[in-house]
């Protein structure tokens, strides 16, 4: 979902120097070592965010979490799944006013005094199973449980449920929009800004010694055309791609690799902009310092 969302990541381990980043994802069942554990103390006192989902976060006995300064602390898991997400105004432009449902089972959360609930669970009339049978996947939504599915406080947003998890078994666009809602909060200034659809994948290189930014522009569309195979067979442009690249200073030159085409770019809050007429399957933009 951050390739789709067209966010810059590394994946980390606690041997990285986590003090790079602006941002730190900790999905679903990351469990909390001691050394994993100290580095993120460190991490949030330098000044760090973080996002957690789930598990993530807690001691190795999952018996709460463990982290300092999480926004909620854990009660137990989910009395019913499925259950519903209903977003509160923070999340609302992403996701309206409807009943999200997770299809995977989350955990009841209790927040601190001072942390805000981004959105809240709602329960089903009856868990779905032999005794109380419901025709769809899920069993329709009833009423609030009183816990919260997303909550914040300072840097930390904290998911109840295993959300990346969800996304990749389920596809539901929901659950993406929610995570990329929750980043927008932590991070309103991202590395690559732009109106390319999802299928598109932006890749920023940076190559020092040569004192350039490369933007590298993917849009090759995978097809399920047999049992276990994705297929491409089809290219299909994109053309006057909007992209505006996160600099600390304009660029001196801005043009289209391989064929050196100059562009014309406008420098503004910090980010270069510029349109790309045209990428067929791959296109290289080139920032000089």
């Amino acid at each position: 979902m951050l390739t789709e969302g067209h966010h810059q990541f590394d994946v980390i381990d606690a041997a990285n120097d986590w003090s790079r980043y602006r941002m730190i994802l900790l999905p679903d069942k990351i469990p909390m070592t001691e050394e994993i554990r100290g580095k993120v103390a460190e991490y949030l006192a330098g000044g760090g965010s973080l996002i957690t989902s789930y598990e993530s976060g807690m001691g190795p006995d999952k018996r709460g979490f463990v982290i300092p300064g999480m926004p909620a602390g854990f009660v137990a898991a989910a009395d019913f799944s499925p259950d519903f997400v209903v977003a509160r105004d923070a999340l609302a432009e992403a996701l309206g006013d409807a009943e999200q449902v997770m299809y995977d089972r989350g955990l009841l959360l209790k927040p601190t005094a001072d942390a805000e609930v981004l959105a809240d669970i709602w329960n089903p009339y009856f868990n779905r199973a032999w005794e109380h049978f419901c025709s769809h996947s899920h069993t329709p939504c009833e009423r609030p449980s009183g816990a919260p599915a997303v909550v914040q406080k300072g840097r930390i947003i904290q998911f109840a449920h295993p959300i990346f998890a969800m996304y990749q078994r389920h596809g539901v666009r929901a659950y993406k929009q929610m995570v990329l809602s929750a980043l927008a909060r932590l991070l309103p200034d991202p590395l690559v800004k732009t109106d390319a659809p999802t299928t598109a994948h932006l890749t920023v290189n940076r190559q020092m010694e040569q004192r350039r930014s490369v933007l590298h522009i993917l849009h090759y569309i995978p097809e399920r055309r047999a049992n276990t195979i994705d297929t491409i067979e089809d290219v299909i442009p994109l053309y006057r791609l909007r992209v505006a690249l996160k600099r600390e200073q304009e660029p001196a030159r801005v043009y289209l690799a391989p064929s050196g085409d100059a562009m014309a770019c406008t420098y503004r809050g910090g980010y270069a902009e510029v349109v790309v007429p045209e990428v067929r399957g791959h296109q290289m933009v080139v920032f000089e310092d």
